[in-house]
């Protein structure tokens, strides 16, 4: 199957209302936040004076680092019950 251009091409957006785009929301475009997040994250920069000389501002950086933490529990899941060890089926039927 083909995703169709008018989908690969589209703007990011939640269409909340017209004209709103996810950067725009973010506050951040998202080329330059993968090369800073790959250089922290994937290369461990973590160097404030590297980084400025890869290009980025300090208030960039702070404002990207800062979503980042602030949404840090997103990428978990809750804690559930343990329920013992068997998992409970996904169907179950009574007879």
């Amino acid at each position: 199957y083909k995703v169709p251009d008018s989908i690969l091409k589209k703007t990011p957006s939640a269409d909340l209302w017209p004209g709103q785009t996810d950067e725009d929301e973010l506050g951040l475009e998202y080329a330059s936040v993968d090369r800073l997040l790959f250089m922290i994250l994937e290369q461990g920069i973590i160097d404030r004076k590297s980084l400025n000389k890869a290009g980025f501002e300090n208030e960039f950086i702070d404002l990207a680092v800062g979503k980042m933490k602030r949404f840090y529990f997103k990428r978990h899941l809750p804690e559930i019950a343990d329920l013992g060890l068997k998992p409970i089926p996904d169907k179950l039927t009574i007879s």
